[in-house]
């Protein structure tokens, strides 16, 4: 199959009227004219497609204010004609499709997925799960919260008895930690020799009393 329905976009963010598109693709090695093609959604609807050609390894888009397609956003079945009538293509979807996500295949022959990363007119589709985006969005909102907070309080070095800030703009959550386990290990170490200080005091008071 050279020819085929490659991605759908039923939900554009706003207003739906002349946003939404089918995309049709040809992977093959020759162009082909889609002339006298159909593009038929699940209510028998049908857009005769006019003298448009598709070269190898491209696509042609179909915006619904020219095919007067209106795609539905929690079900729908595309099918794609040639001029004889011959079915070439199908494709279907069920489920709630969001603002900007569209459908597409991985591959010319797979089911269609849902994506936050539409990709109209590219023949490369690229599949990326709501859930995926929804972690990254997540994961890269608490380390923007940790280093805006470590950014805006900063951290505290201290050595020798001289505090110095340093502020962690711009590094990663581990780098927090390293640098809080550093900062303990130092303030540790302060109260040791401190402890050791106090003693030989007392044990020099010690001896001149002795004496």
């Amino acid at each position: 199959m050279s020819i085929y329905v490659s991605e759908l976009l039923p939900n554009p963010a706003g207003k739906d009227a002349g946003n939404e598109w089918i995309e049709v693709c040809n992977n093959g090695s020759q162009s082909k004219s889609l002339a006298g093609w159909k593009l038929q959604d699940a209510s028998a609807k049908k857009f005769t497609i006019a003298n448009t050609s598709v070269v190898p390894q491209s696509c042609v888009v179909f915006g619904n204010t020219e095919t007067k397609i209106s795609l539905n956003n929690d079900k729908e079945i595309i099918s794609l004609f040639n001029m004889d009538g011959v079915s070439q293509d199908s494709v279907s979807y069920s489920g709630t499709i969001k603002d900007d996500q569209s459908l597409a295949r991985a591959t010319p022959t797979g089911e269609l997925q849902i994506t936050t990363s539409p990709t109209k007119g590219e023949i490369q589709n690229i599949i990326t799960a709501p859930e995926a985006q929804m972690t990254q969005d997540t994961k890269t909102e608490i380390e923007n919260k940790i280093i805006a907070t470590t950014s805006q309080n900063g951290l505290w070095d201290v050595e020798n008895g001289v505090q110095t800030q340093i502020l962690t703009s711009g590094i990663n959550m581990w780098q927090v930690i390293l640098i809080g386990v550093c900062v303990a290990g130092i303030l540790t170490a302060l109260f040791m020799k401190v402890v050791i200080e106090l003693r030989k005091e007392q044990s020099y008071d010690s001896r001149n009393r002795k004496h």
